[in-house]
Parts: structure tokens; C-alpha cells; sequence
């Protein structure tokens, strides 16, 4: 099966287009910050971790500064950019979501983008990949 692509959202940046995961947001994303789950998240940002990227993430309702964080375990988004983000899309917990990154080296920026594919985990048909 192929791997998703935006779909939503019309202006993010250019460049190599990569799918991180699908996700069902939990009450704990929603309050705490989102955790950053899936091999591919492992593979492509562990090489930010104990660095200040700027990171901006891009969804269908604006684009926002987030503080990313990237420790020996876990890789999240911390809940000061992330909670305008939340409240801008009307996130809630159940919501399932893919998440992708373009990073432009050359003015070293770290762009998330991330839409909604479902409002609720309960949808029929669905298939949540882990890349």
C-alpha cells in the first residue's frame, strides 16, 4: 500500500517529503504535548536530538512555532505551540492523524505537517501504518 500524502494542506515547504507515522491522538497528546511515535521518527529525528532546531508545524487551520524534543527514549512536541495547534484544528483525543517532515537544510528548519485523516478511532476500514 502507498504511503499517505498531504492532502489538506496546500503551502508547506518544498523538498523531500517524508512520512513519519499515522497516529490516534490520546487525552495525553492533547494536554501533555505529542509524542512523536514510529520507526521512521526514530530514523529521520534522532539525528536533532540535544539540538535547538527551529521547527515549525504546518496543519490545514495555520502554521505554528513548536518546541521539538528529542531525548534518549521519546521525541515530542512540547505543549506551548503544540496547544494553539490543537485548539486552531479542533483537535481532539481519538482523532487520527498522519504526520510527515520537510527539513530545509539551508536554513536549517525543521517542518512537521500534519492532517487529520478521521475524526474518530472507531472508523471502519482504517489501517494505522508505522513506517
Amino acid at each position: 500500500m502507498a504511503k499517505p500524502v498531504p492532502n489538506l494542506i496546500k503551502n508547506y515547504p518544498e523538498g523531500q517529503l517524508h512520512h513519519l507515522f499515522t497516529k490516534i491522538l490520546t487525552a495525553s497528546d492533547i494536554k501533555y504535548g505529542l509524542t512523536l511515535m514510529g520507526q521512521a521518527s526514530k530514523d529521520y529525528l534522532q539525528g536533532f536530538k540535544d539540538q535547538v532546531v527551529k521547527t515549525i508545524l504546518h496543519t490545514p487551520a495555520l502554521s505554528e512555532p513548536v518546541i521539538f524534543k528529542s531525548g534518549n527514549r521519546t521525541m515530542s512536541l512540547c505543549t506551548s505551540g503544540w496547544g494553539v495547534i490543537v485548539t486552531g484544528n479542533g483537535f481532539v483525543a481519538g482523532d487520527i492523524i498522519n504526520c510527515w517532515f520537510v527539513y530545509e537544510e539551508e536554513s536549517r528548519v525543521l517542518n512537521l505537517i500534519m492532517e487529520r485523516v478521521r475524526t474518530s478511532a472507531n472508523s471502519p476500514h482504517l489501517h494505522i501504518y508505522h513506517f
